[in-house]
Order: C-alpha cells, then structure tokens, then sequence
C-alpha cells in the first residue's frame, strides 16, 4: 500500500490535481477526485498534504453550466 501511495503522491501536479493521458486529458477532475480517496482509503487524511492539495484544487473547480471540459462523471464525485 505504501508503494502505491507512493506512486500517486508522486504523480500529483503542482496545481494539486492527478491528469491522465487519456484522450488529451480530459478527465483530470474526475482522476484527481478519485485519486484523493484513494489515498484518504490508505489512511491519509485531510491534514496530509497530498490531499489537502488534491481538495483545494477540486474546490477551486467552477461549474459552468455547459462547459465542455467538465463532465457528469468529474462534478459527481
């Protein structure tokens, strides 16, 4: 589980979010969110500063109504 955590914490951005390669990635909100509770599944908390990180930047998500570049599945989670 370490490793893992490892891996992820490493991969993070400087803005706090995860990205993918994954179609021009497109979907970075949706990996980062999932990524956050990932960790938070490890043990991690708020207070850890690959999820304090990871939560800023998906608070700092805005939604705007028919945005092309967030999708049901990101704002869901």
């Amino acid at each position: 589980i370490q490793r893992a955590q490892q891996f992820l914490i490493s991969q993070q951005q400087g803005d706090g979010s995860w990205s993918t390669n994954i179609i021009g990635n497109q979907f970075s909100n949706g990996t980062t969110g999932l990524v956050v509770l990932a960790l938070l599944n490890t043990g991690m908390t708020e207070k850890d500063a690959p999820v304090a990180n990871g939560l800023k930047y998906l608070r700092s998500i805005e939604d705007l109504e028919g945005s092309s570049t967030h999708k049901t599945y990101e704002m869901s989670l």
